[in-house]
């Protein structure tokens, strides 16, 4: 099976939209615009682009014990080498009031979603979370599909309330059922019969997605609000998936780096920039200064740890059952 090679550009964007939301609440103290609306719905596109990267792949390979614990295998090496490193990292640093057990245990994805310690790394508690309930949802995807909307229904439109911020009911907002829609919209969006003309969905959906009125987070993570954008969000998915367009040149070399580095621009950004906290720079210089170090720092990682890592997990995973080959498909 061909690396879609779309997926990875799109998950690069949003791994960047991340950074870039963050150094501007961090430096400008502004949630507003597109890049507030990302904030929320760049990680949601995590979850659709996984779901969709996972369900092309092992849809067919979770039919046995087997199968199932080399799945685990290499998903394991490739989230938890640089997850552990960052949150060291952090723990030195800046130190946490949350349980450093839980997070390098992993356990906190399940007994303390929002008890992550690194920033934004709830999200990969998330994930994990997905990843034990694949070989279930594999079973039945519309089926699952069906069930996950319901939980998130009901986060939608009685657990968050839209009279709060969403910092004050984060712990509600990044429970996994709340979530899970998402990402098992991915894995449908991976068996979905193919649509004549995927861009005339796509192109409308990502007009609503940058439209879309916003007049804070917590009302585009309920009501109308999370419906609309939720499904903006899957049908770009499903748009860049299907269309898969091709591009050469600089830009496909410049997304592709993105796109294999999405994973530590996320978690590292962060670190980035406190270290230019620490240098004392502010303003666009800070801003400046992050990202350079961001991108330099993600280029190390994938290429010294995270790269090396998923090799050693896929091959440790062929030994078990039939996993997918190393570099297929643009799995994150």
């Amino acid at each position: 099976m061909r690396r879609v090679e779309s997926l990875d550009h799109l998950r690069g964007l949003m791994a960047v939209s991340v950074m870039l939301y963050h150094y501007r609440m961090w430096l400008l103290h502004e949630q507003s615009g597109l890049l507030g609306k990302l904030g929320i719905y760049a990680v949601a596109t995590f979850y659709v682009l996984s779901g969709a990267s996972l369900g092309m792949v092992y849809l067919e390979r979770l039919g046995t014990p087997r199968e199932i614990a080399a799945f685990w295998i290499r998903r394991l090496f490739r989230i938890v080498p640089l997850f552990w490193l960052v949150t060291a990292a952090t723990l030195l640093v800046r130190g946490s009031r949350h349980d450093p057990l839980l997070n390098f245990s992993l356990l906190f994805s399940v007994f303390d979603p929002a008890g992550a310690i690194a920033t934004g790394a709830w999200s990969i508690g998330n994930e994990l979370v997905f990843y034990a309930l694949l070989p279930l949802i594999a079973l039945a995807p519309r089926a699952a599909l069906a069930i996950s909307v319901v939980p998130a229904a009901a986060y939608a439109g009685y657990l968050i309330s839209a009279d709060a911020s969403l910092a004050a009911q984060w712990p509600v907002y990044v429970q996994p059922l709340n979530n899970l829609f998402l990402f098992v919209g991915g894995v449908v969006i991976a068996s979905a019969p193919r649509v004549r003309h995927p861009l005339l969905i796509g192109l409308p959906a990502a007009v609503v997605f940058c439209l879309y009125p916003m007049t804070s987070q917590v009302q585009l993570a309920t009501g109308t609000g999370r419906l609309v954008m939720s499904a903006a969000t899957l049908a770009v998915v499903l748009a860049v998936y299907q269309a898969r367009p091709a591009l050469g040149g600089w830009a496909a070399q410049g997304l592709g780096f993105l796109g294999q580095s999405c994973y530590s621009i996320y978690l590292l950004h962060p670190i980035a920039f406190g270290m230019t906290q620490r240098l004392h720079a502010s303003g666009w210089q800070a801003f400046a200064a992050s990202t350079a170090i961001t991108l330099g720092l993600s280029w190390i990682s994938y290429r010294r740890i995270e790269r090396p890592m998923m090799e050693l997990g896929a091959m440790l995973s062929q030994r078990l059952g039939r996993g997918a080959p190393v570099g297929r498909s643009g799995t994150p």
